[in-house]
C-alpha cells in the first residue's frame, strides 16, 4: 500500500480497512537541518501510528533505524568522520573486523 505519511488525512484514508498485526516503520526523509529532520520524520511516524492504531489488530510496532541514533545527525557522520565521543567509546580488535562497545560505554 502507498500513503503520503506527511499528510495525516491522506494517511488515514490509505489505511482505511487495513488491519495489520505488525507494523515496521522504515521511512526517513532528509531535510536541510536536524531540527527539520525531527519535525518531518516525527510527523510521519505520528501520522502512521495514529492511522494504524485505530485497528485493534495491531500487536507490534517496530521503528527500523540505521546508524543515525548511534552516530548523531547525518551532517556529522555523512562527512565520513565519526563523532569524537564514539571514537572514544569503541574498542576495535586489531585481529578482527568486529567492532564492539568499549566495556565502560553505555
Amino acid at each position: 500500500m502507498a500513503a503520503d505519511l506527511q499528510d495525516a488525512a491522506a494517511t488515514t484514508v490509505a489505511l482505511k480497512g487495513v488491519n495489520p498485526d505488525a507494523v515496521f516503520i522504515t521511512t526517513w526523509l532528509r531535510q536541510d537541518s536536524e531540527k527539520e529532520n525531527i519535525r518531518v520524520n516525527s510527523t510521519m511516524v505520528r501520522n502512521l501510528l495514529e492511522g494504524v492504531l485505530r485497528a485493534t489488530s495491531t500487536r507490534h510496532v517496530a521503528l527500523v533505524t540505521g546508524l543515525k541514533p548511534y552516530l548523531g545527525p547525518f551532517e556529522s557522520y555523512g562527512q565520513g568522520v565519526l563523532p569524537r565521543r564514539l571514537q572514544l567509546e569503541l574498542d576495535v580488535e586489531p585481529d578482527s573486523r568486529l567492532v564492539r562497545p568499549y566495556p565502560g560505554a553505555v
